[in-house]
């Protein structure tokens, strides 16, 4: 059932409210809808039609995408940049999410890519490489997702058409990087029309969790969602509620903290906001001329386009590095993708992880100019690159320049300047975010030094659970989604067992 928040009275009851309709909200959701269970979900969604945002075109860009849909709900993103982020991309707070049925998945590319087991074990996740794999296959079974180009343990099974580059085993590697594009939205609409057991309320933003204490542990308990609707009035006092046994935040990294931080939840081991990690985007970090050996290896690196494996997927290769090059270089991880082809010359282009710092942080804005109800809360987000970020930078590049020369693939190879910091160069070269925000709820299974347990659930609370990359202690090199998915999937199938 499609219920709207315009002109709603009533208290809405339901066995889990999940926040936000976007690719981790409809894999959890989509676990109630196969009849396996009787309880009643309800997602709420700012958004105020299920009509498909975008048809998920490769070659619309975000810019216009997001201009496009410069709502009254988009516009509740707004607040205050610091860092890098404010010079880099000032509009990064309502151009890299969106608040639409279907989520920012509306505008993703639909790069999926399973992290490694070294990136859970070096950021130290409270969660198994054995669990994360088995709720990876999961979602590909879920999605019809080719397992063998996402998952790393599985690239054997590619068949002739995967190469792997020939470089130094002891510092780098190859593995592919699947593009596959799924219109969450239209995926679930008719599903969610039907369906009798998940519900959707559109056009509510969410103001707030309303907790009671519980117990002589000092724990808490939620009992309701208030909301607001989007087309009343911002400053209206008219609150909305809905009750539920459990709370489920899924709404992205950024809006998921801000949620928390309002509703005075999840802030004692004092990491509620801060760590907020971004991915580091690179094009032109480095530029060279293709030799005559790179014939054999183009169709999948040496190309201004993705590989077509499929009617629907495709893959590009990537280098990543290996542990013995993380333990000697130290920094974080990151993977390179070769830009050329015939006649043009050749580009290293990055994706580096932040390593995560408690200053960089998501918090609400403490500098407004005029007082806000709750609904209007919106967040300060600060972001520096470090010392050990640049290095990470720095590193990747000449490390992968001689890398790419001793194997004979590339001639004349040319780095960014490193006497310039990354974040202030100039065209060729180009430094932005990858629009990953990460972090600010970090996982830990010490209640002490994270804001949700294995679980997903926030600490001190009995029923307040988050899936989203905030979650996330660690970024990796890998685009978040499959990983994100992964863990909605593994909640989804923890609430069902305890009904």
């Amino acid at each position: 059932m499609i219920i709207s928040a315009a002109g709603l009275t009533r208290t809405l009851e339901y066995d889990i409210c999940v926040i936000g309709s976007g690719p981790a909200a409809l894999t959890f959701a989509g676990q109630f809808l196969e009849g396996r269970s009787n309880l009643k979900v309800l997602l709420v969604e700012s958004g105020e039609t299920l009509d498909p945002a975008y048809s998920n075109e490769h070659d619309e860009s975000l810019s216009r995408r997001y201009n496009d849909l410069q709502t009254s709900a988009q516009a509740l993103y707004g607040g205050r940049l610091s860092g890098w982020l404010e010079t880099n991309k000032p509009d990064y707070l309502t151009e890299s999410r969106l608040r639409a049925f279907g989520g920012t998945g509306n505008v993703w590319s639909g790069w999926l890519c399973a992290m490694e087991r070294l990136d859970l074990e070096r950021g130290k996740w409270p969660v198994s490489y054995a669990q994360m794999m088995s709720f990876y296959e999961k979602v590909c079974a879920y999605y019809q997702i080719p397992s063998r180009w996402c998952l790393d343990a599985q690239v054997q099974d590619a068949g002739g058409v995967w190469q792997s580059l020939p470089l130094p085993s002891q510092t780098f590697r190859t593995r592919p990087l699947l593009a596959r594009r799924i219109n969450f939205g239209q995926l679930f609409r008719e599903r969610l029309i039907h369906s009798e057991n998940v519900d959707v309320l559109l056009g509510a933003n969410a103001v707030r969790i309303d907790t009671v204490a519980c117990g002589a542990n000092q724990s808490r308990s939620a009992h309701q969602l208030a909301f607001a609707s989007v087309t009343e009035a911002p400053s209206s006092s008219i609150e909305h509620k809905v009750s539920a046994s459990a709370f489920v935040i899924a709404a992205g990294c950024i809006e998921s903290t801000r949620l928390l931080e309002v509703s005075q939840l999840g802030a004692a081991s004092g990491a509620l906001g801060q760590y907020f990690q971004e991915h580091f985007y690179i094009w032109n970090a480095g530029s060279f001329h293709l030799t005559e050996n790179c014939a054999h290896y183009r169709p999948l690196y040496f190309q201004k386009k993705t590989l077509s494996v499929s009617a629907r997927d495709s893959v590009v290769g990537m280098i990543v590095p290996t542990a013995r090059y993380l333990t000697e270089k130290g920094g974080g991880t990151f993977r390179a993708i070769l830009g050329g082809g015939p006649g043009i010359p050749g580009t290293l282009n990055l994706c580096c992880e932040q390593l995560p710092a408690h200053s960089n942080r998501i918090v609400l804005d403490n500098v407004a100019t005029h007082p806000r109800t709750a609904a209007e809360a919106r967040v300060h987000a600060h972001n520096e690159l470090s010392a050990a970020d640049t290095k990470t930078i720095e590193n990747a590049v000449m490390s992968l320049g001689e890398s790419l020369l001793s194997s004979g693939l590339i001639t004349h190879f040319k780095p960014a300047p490193f006497d310039v910091v990354p974040t202030q160069w100039q065209a060729p070269h180009r430094l932005a975010p990858g629009n990953h925000p990460s972090g600010t709820t970090r996982m830990s299974s010490d209640p002490s030094q994270g804001v949700v347990g294995s679980d997903c659930k926030v600490h001190g609370v009995d029923n307040v659970y988050v899936a989203s990359t905030s979650v996330f202690p660690t970024a990796g090199y890998a685009n978040p989604t499959l990983t994100l998915m992964a863990l909605a999937f593994r909640l989804a199938e923890k609430l069902q067992e305890h009904g």
